[in-house]
Protein backbone atom coordinates (compact mmCIF):
# COMPACT_ATOMS: atom_id res chain seq x y z
CA UNK A 1 0.00 0.00 0.00
CA UNK A 2 1.22 3.33 -0.73
CA UNK A 3 1.66 5.81 1.99
CA UNK A 4 1.71 9.45 1.33
CA UNK A 5 3.86 12.34 2.78
CA UNK A 6 2.04 14.58 4.46
CA UNK A 7 4.02 17.98 5.70
CA UNK A 8 3.12 20.64 8.17
CA UNK A 9 4.72 24.16 6.75
CA UNK A 10 4.74 27.47 9.03
CA UNK A 11 6.38 30.35 10.03
CA UNK A 12 10.05 28.80 8.24
CA UNK A 13 9.53 25.56 9.97
CA UNK A 14 8.54 22.54 8.19
CA UNK A 15 7.67 18.73 9.60
CA UNK A 16 6.84 15.67 7.88
CA UNK A 17 4.34 13.85 9.96
CA UNK A 18 3.69 11.12 7.89
CA UNK A 19 5.80 9.21 5.09
CA UNK A 20 6.08 5.49 3.81
CA UNK A 21 9.09 4.95 5.67
CA UNK A 22 9.88 5.51 9.06
CA UNK A 23 12.75 8.50 9.42
CA UNK A 24 10.10 10.96 10.19
CA UNK A 25 9.92 9.86 13.37
CA UNK A 26 12.92 11.58 14.72
CA UNK A 27 10.45 14.88 14.98
CA UNK A 28 8.10 13.20 17.53
CA UNK A 29 5.45 14.91 15.72
CA UNK A 30 3.62 12.03 14.08
CA UNK A 31 -0.26 12.17 12.61
CA UNK A 32 -2.20 9.27 13.93
CA UNK A 33 -4.40 6.68 11.78
CA UNK A 34 -7.54 8.19 11.80
CA UNK A 35 -7.77 11.83 10.75
CA UNK A 36 -10.85 13.38 9.60
CA UNK A 37 -11.80 15.63 7.01
CA UNK A 38 -8.99 15.14 4.32
CA UNK A 39 -10.79 13.82 1.84
CA UNK A 40 -14.36 15.33 2.06
CA UNK A 41 -16.02 18.87 1.84
CA UNK A 42 -19.00 19.48 3.82
CA UNK A 43 -22.25 21.25 1.91
CA UNK A 44 -25.52 20.87 1.49
CA UNK A 45 -28.06 21.53 -1.30
CA UNK A 46 -31.47 23.34 -1.13
CA UNK A 47 -34.73 22.28 -2.68
CA UNK A 48 -37.86 24.19 -3.56
CA UNK A 49 -41.52 22.51 -4.30
CA UNK A 50 -44.75 24.04 -6.02
CA UNK A 51 -47.69 23.44 -4.73
CA UNK A 52 -49.31 21.22 -6.59
CA UNK A 53 -46.49 19.18 -7.54
CA UNK A 54 -44.60 16.08 -5.81
CA UNK A 55 -41.09 16.05 -4.44
CA UNK A 56 -38.69 19.31 -5.59
CA UNK A 57 -35.74 20.68 -7.48
CA UNK A 58 -32.53 21.24 -6.49
CA UNK A 59 -32.00 25.64 -6.34
CA UNK A 60 -28.69 25.91 -4.88
CA UNK A 61 -25.56 24.38 -2.78
CA UNK A 62 -24.08 25.97 -0.19
CA UNK A 63 -20.09 27.11 -0.30
CA UNK A 64 -18.54 23.75 0.83
CA UNK A 65 -16.33 23.77 3.77
CA UNK A 66 -13.39 21.33 4.48
CA UNK A 67 -13.54 20.92 8.57
CA UNK A 68 -9.92 18.75 9.41
CA UNK A 69 -9.63 17.17 12.86
CA UNK A 70 -6.08 16.00 12.99
CA UNK A 71 -4.93 14.28 15.88
CA UNK A 72 -0.95 13.75 16.28
CA UNK A 73 1.53 12.20 19.12
CA UNK A 74 3.90 14.47 20.51
CA UNK A 75 6.54 14.37 23.40
CA UNK A 76 6.91 16.93 26.11
CA UNK A 77 10.24 18.18 23.63
CA UNK A 78 8.19 18.24 20.68
CA UNK A 79 5.14 20.07 21.96
CA UNK A 80 6.54 23.77 21.73
CA UNK A 81 7.38 23.25 18.46
CA UNK A 82 3.91 21.84 17.34
CA UNK A 83 2.52 24.76 19.02
CA UNK A 84 4.60 26.96 17.42
CA UNK A 85 3.30 25.69 13.83
CA UNK A 86 -0.63 26.62 14.92
CA UNK A 87 0.22 30.17 16.57
CA UNK A 88 -1.90 30.80 19.76
CA UNK A 89 -5.48 32.86 20.15
CA UNK A 90 -4.48 36.57 18.97
CA UNK A 91 -1.32 35.18 16.91
CA UNK A 92 -3.34 32.04 14.63
CA UNK A 93 -0.94 31.03 12.16
CA UNK A 94 -1.79 29.54 8.51
CA UNK A 95 -0.31 26.31 8.35
CA UNK A 96 0.36 24.35 4.47
CA UNK A 97 -0.68 20.99 4.28
CA UNK A 98 1.17 19.18 2.13
CA UNK A 99 -0.10 15.91 0.69
CA UNK A 100 2.41 14.71 -1.54
CA UNK A 101 1.03 11.32 -3.44
CA UNK A 102 0.54 9.61 -6.67
CA UNK A 103 -0.56 13.02 -8.38
CA UNK A 104 2.25 14.77 -7.12
CA UNK A 105 2.18 17.75 -4.31
CA UNK A 106 -1.63 19.03 -3.43
CA UNK A 107 -1.58 21.45 -0.55
CA UNK A 108 -4.31 22.89 2.03
CA UNK A 109 -3.47 26.23 4.04
CA UNK A 110 -5.11 25.57 7.11
CA UNK A 111 -6.10 27.81 10.50
CA UNK A 112 -7.17 26.79 13.92
CA UNK A 113 -11.01 26.25 14.41
CA UNK A 114 -10.64 26.20 17.96
CA UNK A 115 -8.05 25.24 20.97
CA UNK A 116 -5.75 22.61 20.29
CA UNK A 117 -6.81 19.30 23.14
CA UNK A 118 -3.95 17.73 24.59
CA UNK A 119 -4.55 14.79 26.87
CA UNK A 120 -2.09 11.95 28.40
CA UNK A 121 -2.17 8.56 28.40
CA UNK A 122 -3.87 6.79 31.22
CA UNK A 123 -4.24 10.51 32.82
CA UNK A 124 -1.07 10.50 33.58
CA UNK A 125 1.57 13.22 33.72
CA UNK A 126 3.41 13.63 30.16
CA UNK A 127 6.49 13.74 32.14
CA UNK A 128 6.01 10.00 33.54
CA UNK A 129 5.07 8.74 29.91
CA UNK A 130 6.66 10.53 27.30
CA UNK A 131 4.11 11.56 24.96
CA UNK A 132 1.07 13.45 24.32
CA UNK A 133 -2.14 13.28 22.23
CA UNK A 134 -3.35 16.42 19.85
CA UNK A 135 -5.86 17.03 18.51
CA UNK A 136 -6.21 19.95 16.53
CA UNK A 137 -9.34 20.96 14.74
CA UNK A 138 -8.89 23.23 11.62
CA UNK A 139 -10.30 25.03 9.28
CA UNK A 140 -9.63 24.91 5.16
CA UNK A 141 -8.79 28.76 3.91
CA UNK A 142 -9.68 27.70 0.71
CA UNK A 143 -11.77 24.04 0.99
CA UNK A 144 -10.08 22.53 -2.59
CA UNK A 145 -6.27 21.00 -2.54
CA UNK A 146 -4.43 23.26 -4.34
CA UNK A 147 -1.24 22.04 -6.86
CA UNK A 148 1.74 23.90 -8.41
CA UNK A 149 0.68 26.87 -10.16
CA UNK A 150 1.90 27.61 -14.01
CA UNK A 151 3.60 30.98 -14.27
CA UNK A 152 3.85 32.83 -18.16
CA UNK A 153 5.21 35.96 -18.62
CA UNK A 154 5.15 37.92 -21.93
CA UNK A 155 7.42 40.85 -22.29
CA UNK A 156 6.68 43.30 -25.44
CA UNK A 157 9.51 43.46 -27.82
CA UNK A 158 9.01 46.82 -29.31
CA UNK A 159 7.53 50.18 -28.37
CA UNK A 160 4.07 50.64 -30.00
CA UNK A 161 0.99 47.29 -30.53
CA UNK A 162 2.64 44.30 -30.51
CA UNK A 163 0.65 40.13 -29.75
CA UNK A 164 1.69 37.81 -27.05
CA UNK A 165 0.30 34.74 -26.32
CA UNK A 166 -0.41 32.23 -23.23
CA UNK A 167 -1.04 28.36 -22.87
CA UNK A 168 -4.14 27.60 -21.42
CA UNK A 169 -5.31 24.28 -19.96
CA UNK A 170 -7.39 23.40 -16.92
CA UNK A 171 -7.31 19.41 -16.03
CA UNK A 172 -9.32 19.72 -12.72
CA UNK A 173 -12.66 18.91 -11.35
CA UNK A 174 -12.77 22.86 -10.46
CA UNK A 175 -13.24 26.16 -12.15
CA UNK A 176 -9.70 27.91 -12.99
CA UNK A 177 -9.91 31.83 -12.02
CA UNK A 178 -7.02 33.64 -14.21
CA UNK A 179 -4.65 35.92 -12.44
CA UNK A 180 -2.80 38.68 -14.47
CA UNK A 181 -0.29 41.03 -14.04
CA UNK A 182 0.58 43.91 -15.77
CA UNK A 183 3.29 46.52 -16.17
CA UNK A 184 2.57 50.24 -17.17
CA UNK A 185 1.99 50.42 -20.35
CA UNK A 186 -0.58 53.09 -22.72
CA UNK A 187 -3.79 49.88 -22.48
CA UNK A 188 -3.53 46.18 -22.70
CA UNK A 189 -6.36 44.12 -24.13
CA UNK A 190 -6.72 40.49 -22.20
CA UNK A 191 -8.90 37.62 -22.64
CA UNK A 192 -12.12 36.59 -20.78
CA UNK A 193 -13.23 33.76 -23.33
CA UNK A 194 -16.71 32.16 -22.62
CA UNK A 195 -15.44 28.74 -23.44
CA UNK A 196 -19.76 28.42 -23.57
CA UNK A 197 -21.09 29.61 -21.06
CA UNK A 198 -22.70 32.50 -21.97
CA UNK A 199 -26.38 31.00 -20.91
CA UNK A 200 -25.18 31.13 -17.62
CA UNK A 201 -24.75 34.85 -17.57
CA UNK A 202 -28.00 35.28 -19.46
CA UNK A 203 -26.09 36.13 -22.56
CA UNK A 204 -25.99 35.08 -26.00
CA UNK A 205 -24.88 32.01 -26.66
CA UNK A 206 -21.58 32.55 -28.88
CA UNK A 207 -21.53 36.42 -27.88
CA UNK A 208 -18.08 35.81 -25.61
CA UNK A 209 -16.12 33.24 -27.67
CA UNK A 210 -13.45 36.16 -28.24
CA UNK A 211 -13.96 38.77 -25.25
CA UNK A 212 -11.14 40.99 -24.19
CA UNK A 213 -10.85 43.41 -21.94
CA UNK A 214 -9.23 46.74 -22.82
CA UNK A 215 -7.21 48.44 -19.59
CA UNK A 216 -6.82 52.19 -18.92
CA UNK A 217 -3.47 53.69 -18.91
CA UNK A 218 -1.29 52.36 -16.38
CA UNK A 219 1.12 54.04 -14.30
CA UNK A 220 2.22 51.59 -12.20
CA UNK A 221 1.81 47.72 -11.91
CA UNK A 222 -1.68 46.15 -12.25
CA UNK A 223 -3.19 43.34 -10.89
CA UNK A 224 -6.02 41.23 -12.29
CA UNK A 225 -8.12 38.65 -10.26
CA UNK A 226 -10.86 37.30 -12.00
CA UNK A 227 -11.68 34.99 -8.73
CA UNK A 228 -15.25 36.98 -8.05
CA UNK A 229 -14.28 35.93 -4.28
CA UNK A 230 -11.89 38.62 -5.20
CA UNK A 231 -11.03 42.50 -5.39
CA UNK A 232 -10.96 42.24 -9.40
CA UNK A 233 -8.22 45.23 -10.34
CA UNK A 234 -5.73 46.22 -7.58
CA UNK A 235 -2.53 48.53 -7.92
CA UNK A 236 1.20 48.33 -7.03
CA UNK A 237 0.26 50.55 -4.46
CA UNK A 238 -2.89 48.94 -2.87
CA UNK A 239 -5.36 50.90 -4.25
CA UNK A 240 -8.49 49.56 -5.76
CA UNK A 241 -8.32 50.61 -9.47
CA UNK A 242 -11.94 49.13 -10.45
CA UNK A 243 -13.08 52.18 -11.03
CA UNK A 244 -11.33 52.76 -13.87
CA UNK A 245 -12.71 50.25 -15.87
CA UNK A 246 -16.55 51.45 -16.06
CA UNK A 247 -18.28 48.60 -14.69
CA UNK A 248 -16.25 46.12 -17.05
CA UNK A 249 -15.22 43.10 -14.71
CA UNK A 250 -13.92 39.69 -16.08
CA UNK A 251 -16.75 37.03 -15.86
CA UNK A 252 -15.44 33.34 -17.10
CA UNK A 253 -13.92 31.18 -15.48
CA UNK A 254 -11.89 28.35 -17.80
CA UNK A 255 -13.74 25.44 -16.92
CA UNK A 256 -12.93 21.59 -15.46
CA UNK A 257 -11.25 19.43 -17.83
CA UNK A 258 -10.64 22.34 -20.87
CA UNK A 259 -7.37 21.82 -23.02
CA UNK A 260 -4.47 19.82 -21.68
CA UNK A 261 -1.11 20.61 -21.12
CA UNK A 262 0.07 19.45 -24.27
CA UNK A 263 -2.95 20.46 -26.23
CA UNK A 264 -4.08 23.64 -24.20
CA UNK A 265 -6.10 26.68 -25.35
CA UNK A 266 -3.92 29.51 -27.03
CA UNK A 267 -5.02 33.01 -25.83
CA UNK A 268 -3.79 36.13 -26.81
CA UNK A 269 -3.12 39.91 -24.61
CA UNK A 270 -2.25 42.94 -26.58
CA UNK A 271 0.24 45.13 -25.42
CA UNK A 272 0.27 49.02 -26.64
CA UNK A 273 3.25 50.19 -24.46
CA UNK A 274 6.72 50.61 -24.25
CA UNK A 275 9.47 48.08 -24.69
CA UNK A 276 10.47 45.39 -22.11
CA UNK A 277 6.61 45.90 -20.75
CA UNK A 278 5.48 42.65 -18.80
CA UNK A 279 2.58 40.31 -19.02
CA UNK A 280 1.96 38.22 -16.09
CA UNK A 281 -0.41 35.13 -16.39
CA UNK A 282 -0.65 32.60 -13.26
CA UNK A 283 -3.20 29.54 -13.48
CA UNK A 284 -3.68 28.55 -9.88
CA UNK A 285 -5.21 24.96 -9.86
CA UNK A 286 -7.83 23.78 -7.68
CA UNK A 287 -8.84 19.70 -6.89
CA UNK A 288 -11.77 18.72 -4.73
CA UNK A 289 -9.45 15.77 -3.91
CA UNK A 290 -6.19 15.14 -2.20
CA UNK A 291 -5.16 12.86 -5.22
CA UNK A 292 -6.62 11.84 -8.56
CA UNK A 293 -9.10 13.48 -10.72
CA UNK A 294 -7.35 14.25 -13.63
Amino acid sequence: MTVATITLESGGDSVVVCAPNTSYFSSDIILDTNPDGIYDTGFTVRTVSGAFEQGGRIIGESVPIREMVLPFWLTPESRPRFQKLWGTPGNFRKVRWHFDGPSGRRSLTLKLAKEIKYTTEDGHDASIDGVYHAVVSALAVNPMYESAENVQQFTNPSSGTNTGYFNVWNPTDQNLWLEWAFDPATSWSFPDFSFNQERKWGRTVGQDAARMIVTPALTQLLSVMSDPMMDTYVSADLSNAAGLFNGVEPIYPVPPYTGTQTNPIVVPVICNGPSGAKATLRQRRFWSAESGLE
